[in-house]
């Protein structure tokens, strides 16, 4: 198959899960012998398309794509009709304006579409501090109305974001795939670098990641001072959390832009992992952590899927409740042989998040789509021609029972 994968932004160095979970998965359709071809902006290379990048000058879209680091594309449609001529299939990852034009061109052209579930409204509400149910329901309508409800196909990367579309509207056939947790990410059974109890959190440091509430339950622990928080990830709040651990003081270690070895080292060394964001699809933060057999303590958030991961109570706090933090940090902490028996269990219950295994089913979908619009495309033969063709056949069988 050729296989076309429409994102805004691609190139690496990006902090986005969707950006993340595109490369890993195009890196796998390669390797199963598939030509994909990547429309995008960014840096010329082989089988990529490059489209030009729109100038924003509002001020809250501005602040919007400087903290997710995303460049918005503006859709060429001479650049976007070459390679739609060679495609059998089009991948919608982001529900921007490329996708939107990508679709409808497609459609004209007879080319199946599938999208996925990346972006929620609330990724953007949090972070222009709008977060009303009016603008997230308006920004869903775009969604659905432009991108999700025009696709052949919608991959949905937990339940959670299944019942999400449901809810705003969403009538195109979906189902629930996860991104996937790479090979990478296992188990070493690696000896702790220091011995001090470590917590581990991993993600864009934005406002609805909410990794001020971390610091806030540490400078609430019984066990403050033996404790050591490493942050991983970058983004618009760093300052801040940077000058609140001053505040109450608590140094912790800041990392960025750590390769995917190292990161998966920092996994096997921690005793806990904590996520304290209100907002997620899935959270690959999670699945990587627990693959690593590391237990998370997760932030039980509606607007989240992450909590999906935990196996019991002791792996959720309430949301934004530094006190309720607190309390289950100081648990794990006061508890190892727990916290070790329940690791295996975690590290068993990764497996289900295999991510060839989703990209099978995905490889699956594209096939069924591409052989359903083949038949789709050839015209019926009508009634009466169907009837004559029996007539026809009847007579050189049978010969003329007129006569």
């Amino acid at each position: 198959m050729h296989i076309g994968i429409v994102i805004d932004t691609y190139d690496s160095g990006v902090n986005a899960g969707g950006v993340i979970s595109t490369q890993r998965f195009v890196n796998l359709l390669r390797k199963a012998g598939h030509k994909v071809t990547i429309i995008t902006t960014g840096t010329e290379a082989p089988d990529k398309v490059i489209m030009p990048t729109y100038s924003i000058k509002v001020p809250y879209v501005i602040e919007i794509l400087k903290r997710f680091k995303i460049t918005l594309a503006k859709p060429d449609d001479n650049k976007l009709n070459d390679i739609l001529q060679e495609l059998d299939i089009i991948h919608i990852e982001f529900p921007f304006h490329l996708g939107k034009r990508a679709i409808e061109l497609a459609k004209e052209k007879n080319i199946p579409v599938v999208s996925t579930f990346h972006v929620q409204a609330e990724n953007i509400t949090y972070n222009l501090s709008l977060n009303n149910q009016k603008v997230i329901k308006t920004i869903y309508s775009y969604f659905i109305n432009n991108i999700f409800n025009k696709s052949n196909f919608v991959i949905s990367p937990s339940a959670f974001a299944k019942n999400e579309l449901l809810h705003y509207g969403l009538k195109t056939e979906t189902e629930v795939i996860s991104n996937g947790v790479s090979e990478e990410f296992k188990y070493l059974n690696l000896k702790k670098d220091n011995n001090r109890f470590t917590i581990l959190t991993v993600g864009r440091l934005g406002k609805e990641k909410k990794q001020e509430i971390i610091l806030q339950a540490l400078a609430k622990s019984k066990f403050k001072d033996k404790i050591q928080l490493t942050i991983v990830g970058d983004g618009t709040c760093r300052e801040n959390l940077i000058d609140m651990g001053k505040q109450f003081n608590i140094t912790p270690r800041f990392l960025r832009g750590i390769p995917i070895k190292e990161l998966v080292h920092l996994y096997n060394t921690t005793d806990l992992y904590v996520h304290s964001g209100e907002v997620e699809l899935e959270c690959m933060a999670v699945l990587e952590a627990i693959s690593c057999k590391l237990v998370p303590l997760i932030a039980n958030s509606e607007k989240s899927a992450a909590p999906q991961f935990a196996l019991d109570e002791r792996s959720l706090f309430e949301k934004s409740n530094p006190e309720d933090l607190a309390k289950k940090i100081d648990y794990w902490y006061s508890h190892p042989k727990e916290l070790q028996e329940i690791s295996n269990k975690y590290l068993q219950e990764s497996k289900k998040y295999n991510i060839k295994k989703s990209n099978e089913r995905i490889i699956a979908i594209y096939k069924r789509l591409i052989s359903e619009n083949k038949k789709a495309t050839i015209q019926p033969i009508q009634k009466k021609e169907i009837s004559r063709l029996k007539t026809l056949k009847n007579y050189f069988k049978f010969g003329n029972k007129s006569e």
